[in-house]
């Protein structure tokens, strides 16, 4: 996948070839089925909802049609929901329309109050408001509901307006998931809300003031171009106000014909404009994400590496709540699906001996922003460690000593996202340096053999390496 990678929270266990592989295998298989979906343009929605508005609902489940996943994508308006201990969504509503005749689609027309039935058959189109409630199976809402799956989750469509006398009020549907199918990103959020707030709310009283005066450049615009005209009432019909238009009149005629609105101070207003511009631009980070392409001389690799690097410190605590929010459930829910529908091979029975109740499948991001972050706290400390290091190494080479670089490698390589195919195992690398120094053996003996015989001329003591080169 391009932006990510499956992995474990057990590094020695993840070193298994076995489940490293089985690993790789579930990172290529959950790619497709991200990009044989409409994951994509769903999540595109749902970051414009979050950044603009407050809020990005999202809803992945299995498809109807197909064996495939289908993601859906709701105006924050319909959602509501509510929170657990630890600010997880655990409770998700939606209040939504249907026609009749798509409820009957959606949910078979028996599964529908006997007056939406009829309905169905006598105005089809007739727009009618449904709830879908989300809970957990423990939830004391479904005590008294029948019919419960024994599912961790559990979704509930009720038609709202079926009365007392329909067909017992029963739901439309209900359903039961193994992982939570809704994730609800709040862009920021205080702790006196469960409601989250975006960049466009937090500078809607600057995009409101920029539009009002906008509004009034504009017709200081018009009227500096095309001003209001006062004369007097023979001067009707001869004068010419297009560009250039020259009006001869009689004199007797026409008397002080001028301009109604005079100086308009019109590059005022077109400052405050710029500068309400420039405050909403710093809302959305603008100058920040385009300082690489403004850049006034052409940037080092290094200083290139240090500015994405500040990117990331910058846009880290918003990065950590679209994880909390967004990416991990939907990892979570996509992996769970592909187990359950077996879109992925069953992991090997050494992973599930040994994962235990609290292990999970970690989700590593890969993308340029990921890496940065990775880099600076990560990878970064150890090269710059190495820097510090590397003058006593010069002046004093046995301090190198002191560094294990068998086992620093291989978790740079690592945390750098190496792929593990092209990672050699111990056992190779062990290999590998035995076979050198056998190499090197050999060329040190060939080499002590061509000058032993130009000195004496006498065979190889037996059984020596000189006489093992020399097939004796």
């Amino acid at each position: 996948m391009g932006w990510v990678r499956y992995g474990l929270g057990d590094v020695e266990l993840e070193k298994i070839p076995e489940i490293r592989q089985w690993l790789q295998i579930a990172t290529r298989e959950m790619d497709i089925r991200f990009k044989s979906s409409n994951f994509y343009s769903c999540l595109n929605r749902v970051f414009k909802d979050a950044i603009t508005l407050s809020n990005g609902p999202m809803f992945m489940e299995k498809s109807q049609f197909g064996d495939s996943m289908v993601c859906s994508t709701f105006h924050p308006r319909e959602i509501f929901i509510s929170e657990d201990s630890e600010e997880r969504v655990n409770v998700f509503h939606r209040e939504f329309y249907l026609t009749a005749v798509n409820a009957a689609e959606k949910f078979g027309k028996e599964m529908l109050s006997t007056s939406l039935q009829k309905t169905v058959i006598d105005n089809p189109q007739t727009r009618i408001k449904f709830i879908h409630a989300v809970y957990k199976r423990d939830d004391q809402i479904l005590d008294r509901e029948k019919g419960i799956p024994d599912r961790p989750w559990i979704s509930i469509y009720v038609e709202q307006e079926a009365t007392s006398s329909d067909k017992d009020n029963k739901p439309a549907r209900i359903a039961g998931y193994w992982s939570k199918p809704f994730m609800y990103w709040r862009f920021e959020k205080s702790s006196d809300s469960v409601y989250g707030w975006g960049i466009g709310a937090s500078s809607l009283v600057d995009i409101f003031a920029l539009n009002s005066v906008t509004r009034t450049n504009m017709k200081a615009g018009q009227i500096a171009v095309d001003p209001p005209m006062i004369g007097p009432t023979g001067a009707k019909g001869l004068i010419r106000t297009d560009a250039g238009g020259r009006s001869w009149v009689d004199p007797r005629h026409i008397q002080n014909v001028k301009s109604l609105v005079q100086n308009i101070n019109y590059p005022a207003g077109l400052d405050r404009e710029e500068r309400l511009e420039l405050a909403i631009r710093r809302y959305f980070l603008v100058d920040f994400f385009l300082m690489l392409n403004r850049a006034e001389h052409a940037i080092s690799p290094e200083e290139l590496a240090e500015k994405i690097s500040e990117k990331a410190v910058v846009l880290g605590p918003t990065i950590g709540r679209l994880e909390y929010d967004l990416l991990e459930p939907i990892h979570d829910r996509g992996f769970e699906m592909a187990l359950t529908e077996r879109w992925i091979p069953e992991p090997p029975a050494i992973l599930v001996d040994s994962l235990g109740e609290n292990q999970r499948i970690e989700t590593r991001y890969i993308g340029q922003l990921a890496q940065a972050q990775k880099r600076l706290f990560e990878i970064q400390q150890t090269t710059q460690t190495l820097a510090r290091v590397g003058p006593f190494i010069e002046v004093d080479p046995a301090q190198l000593d002191w560094l294990n670089l068998d086992k620093t490698t291989p978790r740079v390589l690592r945390d750098g996202d190496w792929p593990e195919d092209e990672i050699r195992p111990p056992e190779e690398v062990a290999q590998i340096r035995e076979n050198r120094q056998k190499a090197l053996e050999t060329q040190q003996a060939l080499q002590a053999a061509n000058e032993a015989g130009k000195v004496s001329g006498t065979a190889p003591e037996p059984g020596s390496p000189l006489a093992a080169v020399m097939g004796q």
